[in-house]
């Protein structure tokens, strides 16, 4: 503090905000219904800051966090030191096919083109053991368009495109301005459907 005087030294540290305070009414709610969705060993593809990885972890889960942010992954691991996070590009992922019991995609798909997003949800599901559940929330294109996002999903979009996986179930406790649907992959078609699968 550069106005006291210079006999005494003087300093101040805030107090970093707590989850709850970083974090609205909305976000928490919906991090903890998608986090209920989570089984097994899980995977969160786009993981951001790591806030919703983070409620998957404190129902004892096994979750990786992974986001191609550098800037991102370090507020990650800064924030929540007991959970592993990786920087990688989700497309340039090496790991090995069936290696989780959930994959989640939180508010990726609405800033990528249609394309990449199909890639994306690719590597999703190929992420997952026979059995396993793709979990996939983005914004109600009625509820919250936004500026940044360059795709818009309604109910009914966001079901035609995860269709090709399985049955897409509209998870209803869901605070309505989210999309959040789930695919469970059946054991006996674990690659049907998928191209490259």
């Amino acid at each position: 503090v550069m106005t006291q005087p210079y006999q005494w030294l003087m300093m101040c540290v805030d107090k970093p905000a707590t989850t709850r305070q970083r974090l609205g009414y909305d976000k928490r709610r919906r991090f903890l219904v998608t986090a209920r969705l989570c089984r097994g060993r899980v995977i969160e593809l786009g993981c951001g800051p790591g806030h919703l990885t983070q409620f998957v972890h404190r129902r004892g889960l096994e979750v990786i966090g992974l986001d191609k942010s550098a800037y991102k992954i370090d507020l990650a691991r800064r924030a929540y030191p007991g959970i592993e996070f990786v920087r990688s590009d989700i497309l340039a992922l090496s790991l090995p096919p069936e290696s989780f019991d959930t994959a989640v995609l939180a508010e990726i798909l609405e800033h990528v083109p249609d394309e990449i997003g199909d890639q994306i949800l690719d590597v999703a599901w190929r992420l997952l053991k026979p059995l396993g559940r793709l979990v996939v929330s983005v914004p109600n294109e009625d509820s919250i368009p936004h500026s940044n996002h360059i795709r818009q999903f309604s109910r009914r979009s966001l079901a035609e495109l995860l269709r090709r996986y399985g049955r897409p179930r509209l998870v209803t406790e869901q605070p309505y301005k989210w999309l959040l649907m789930r695919v469970e992959k059946r054991r006996e078609s674990a690659w049907s459907g998928v191209q490259g699968g």
